[in-house]
């Protein structure tokens, strides 16, 4: 367990937390909360103040050093006094719940790029349209297809062509680590997805140029990417809208993007293709 102040200071703390966490018995005394949250783009204090006594949460929380771990966490509001006439903060009870996590994990990453899957995807885009939908926030979709794909495995082998997938998927996944609600995906073959949030046409299109350009900075030899260039390039296709009221669904938004993909390698490859609705 883990005692807070109504302002979410830690006061004290269990052994079996300070066991678990490798902290010394009043190391963390002193620091906020969200101190020892692994995903600093969340705030577990907030979750606490806005929500309900007895929430539940699971949380990856920062061991000492560089090691982390997974808990459930419930909240529970403390008294100073028997008869609960003066609130004083929280309770954190937490289970680890490690285990777990790795196993839900494995089961929603693809195994050769370390992406999110397909089975993630589709439940991510619903969503995250839904939570677009009730902030009337826009939303993007973008499909990211390697040229020539097919003809890079027959010159180069299979294995090369697995190399060229893990390094544009690191590469995405680099280019979404800035902000928590961008989710880069594999979807099949050499087909990519990138989900973002919070950004109009214009911003969205440059965001899908820039990923095109980091493609081309790999400079990863492609003999046969005839007439496009000599080397791996992407063809984007982007859809963009703005959710809400008489919002489009996920399959249309996914539809829209895939067109524009088609109208991108249509123009020439090695280009963004873009919509809004």
């Amino acid at each position: 367990t883990i005692d807070i102040s109504p302002q979410g200071t830690i006061l004290k703390y269990s052994k079996a937390f300070e066991n678990r966490s490798g902290y010394d018995e009043r190391e963390l005394v002193g620091y906020g909360i969200d101190y020892i949250l692994y995903d600093k783009h969340q705030s577990l204090y907030k979750s606490i103040v806005e929500g309900k006594d007895g929430l539940k949460k699971d949380l990856e929380i920062q061991l000492k050093g560089d090691r982390t771990f997974w808990s459930e966490v419930t909240v529970r509001k403390s008294y100073s006094s028997v008869g609960q006439e003066e609130f004083d903060g929280y309770t954190l009870i937490h289970k680890d719940i490690t285990d777990r996590k790795i196993v839900e994990e494995l089961s929603i990453t693809d195994e050769l790029t370390n992406l999110y899957n397909r089975r993630y995807f589709n439940l991510t885009i619903v969503q995250e349209m839904n939570r677009a939908g009730r902030e009337e926030d826009y939303i993007a979709f973008a499909i990211i297809d390697v040229d020539h794909f097919k003809q890079y495995n027959d010159t180069y082998g299979h294995q090369e062509g697995d190399n060229v997938l893990y390094s544009v998927g690191g590469l995405l996944k680099n280019c979404c680590s800035k902000r928590a609600s961008d989710f880069p995906f594999r979807l099949g073959g050499e087909e990519f997805g990138i989900l973002f949030s919070k950004a109009n046409l214009e911003n969205s299109t440059k965001f899908a140029d820039f990923i095109r350009r980091e493609v081309e900075r790999l400079q990863i030899e492609h003999k046969g990417n005839i007439g496009v260039s000599d080397i791996i390039t992407v063809s984007i296709g982007l859809a963009v809208t703005k959710c809400g009221k008489g919002m489009i669904s996920d399959d249309q938004l996914y539809k829209l993007a895939d067109d524009q993909l088609y109208k991108a390698k249509e123009s020439g490859r090695n280009r963004v293709s873009a919509i809004e609705v």
